[in-house]
């Protein structure tokens, strides 16, 4: 039984630690969409794994409420039979060690006459109080459950009063037929028949208390059945709930388990929602991130093409510029001939100049003589 709660508390422990590792893992958070799906598929293993040892506690847990609750219903159900072949033994016995002497003045006795002279107080209090605390196996329905314990111990108050009612009885019963087998062997041994005669007020007055006894014996026996009746019906509805006894450390430690097992299938449920979900969101976010992979493909393209019409573009102004620098050269080379032919134009014209006074001193040199003359 230590080591069942060590090995429980282990797993519960187990459990949290994984339960705080997981929420870590789904509450991490990246910056960017690439950092998010490659966060996600690193931390996927690693949160299946998680998922696998939650189903397999999960499983462990189950399978050990099941374990007890099948080890503690075929317990029980020997425990009631020991009880049961105990009180038949005792019945078996009874009529054996109270013997009446009048057979006609006794008169018949009741099912469970015998039963109770057998038991005692501690007998039937003790298989009584067994099925009330195996009434209070119902951890479904706690207020049920209350009700049928205070019915129970009502029933086994009463059930006491009669037990020591039937007690004294007994003890009566026994006293009489002690005094009675003692005439019986007095008159045997001496055959004086005045002997019994020597008693009959107090004969009178024994058979009157013994018929009182057994009236109230007759009632207080239909009261027992009645009271077994009751707890027949309490035990056959509460049965199959109800058939396990336990001490309270063991019904403690089933409850725990019980209420840690719901607690953890509910989060197993929500870490499965919250994992559904999240799958869904990154299947989204996958198709979007092939989306967008698609139109950066068709943009490639396209740019390539607007890449190769630039390259062309490109070689056409180069073509442009050359032509351009050409044309330079040629402009240029045609200034620097215009110049040339400026230059020999001034040069021509300069010669030209000089001549022209020359001949215009020559001139000038002529008309003077003649003027003279």
């Amino acid at each position: 039984m230590f080591n069942k709660k060590i090995s429980t508390a282990l797993l519960i422990s187990e459990m949290d630690e994984n339960v705080k590792r997981m929420v870590n893992l789904i509450g991490e958070d990246a910056d960017s969409f690439a950092k998010k799906a490659e966060m996600y598929y690193q931390k996927r293993p690693e949160l299946l794994s998680l998922v696998d040892d939650f189903y397999r506690m999960y499983r462990s847990l189950s399978d050990r409420f099941d374990h007890a609750t099948g080890e503690l219903r075929k317990n029980i159900p020997s425990e009631i039979q020991s009880q049961t072949s105990c009180i038949s033994e005792v019945c078996s016995e009874l009529p054996f060690a109270c013997p009446s002497p009048d057979p006609r003045k006794s008169g018949p006795r009741a099912a469970g006459f015998d039963v109770f002279l057998g038991t005692g107080v501690n007998g039937t209090e003790l298989g009584y109080r067994e099925g009330d605390e195996s009434l209070n196996l119902d951890y479904e329905s706690e207020s049920d459950a209350s009700s049928v314990v205070h019915d129970d111990e009502t029933l086994l108050d009463r059930k006491n009063i009669l037990d020591v009612e039937l007690h004294s009885a007994k003890e009566k019963l026994r006293f009489h037929h002690e005094d009675n087998s003692d005439c019986s062997s007095t008159e045997s041994r001496n055959e004086n028949v005045e002997g019994i005669r020597l008693h009959p007020t107090s004969i009178a007055a024994f058979e009157e208390e013994l018929r009182d006894v057994k009236e109230k014996l007759q009632v207080s026996e239909e009261e027992v059945k009645n009271l077994r009746t009751q707890l027949s019906t309490y035990e056959s509805l509460y049965a199959p709930d109800h058939s396990l006894e336990l001490d309270a450390s063991e019904l403690e430690l089933f409850k725990k388990m019980v209420a840690e097992k719901a607690k953890l299938g509910a989060k197993v449920e929500e870490l499965t929602a919250e994992m559904t979900s999240k799958d869904d969101k990154m299947d989204s976010m996958c198709q979007h991130l092939h989306q967008l992979q698609m139109e950066h493909v068709k943009l490639m393209s396209e740019t390539k093409g607007e890449q190769e019409v630039a390259e062309e573009l490109r070689s056409r102004v180069e073509e442009l510029e050359a032509k351009i620098e050409q044309q330079q050269e040629i402009i240029l080379e045609g200034a620097e001939e215009k110049r040339q032919a400026i230059r020999q134009l001034c040069f021509s014209l300069e010669h030209y100049r000089s001549g022209y006074l020359r001949l215009r001193d020559v001139l000038n040199q002529l008309r003077t003589p003649v003027i003279v003359t």
